[in-house]
């Protein structure tokens, strides 16, 4: 029981969380607790992992650089006309799509 409120006066993101509804740590139980701050550090992660991979795409200078990237790296379905994959297919086939 005295170990529950450690949780809540070491989190060093508790600024980062004041939008979160409050109170962050309710101090009942140090593992209750602990599992808040676990799922805080995990959101936090999330976000950067999410930077690091706009990170390459921020690199590429032109629009298609950017498209290629884009379609190489985030798409899991191309749609396009008959006519337009023909004329794409070179460039598709570059970029290791199957179709």
């Amino acid at each position: 029981a005295a170990a529950a409120p450690l949780v809540g006066a070491h989190f060093p993101f508790a600024d980062f969380f004041a939008d979160a509804p409050q109170p962050l740590f309710r101090a009942n139980s140090f593992s209750a607790d602990m599992e808040v701050a676990t799922s805080c550090f995990r959101h936090i992660e999330a976000i950067f992992t999410e930077l690091d991979e706009c990170r390459a795409f921020e690199l590429l200078r032109s629009s298609y650089d950017r498209g290629n990237f884009l379609l190489s790296k985030h798409a899991k379905i191309i749609a396009m006309t008959c006519t337009h994959a023909a004329i794409k297919r070179r460039d598709l086939i570059a970029l290791s799509f199957q179709y």
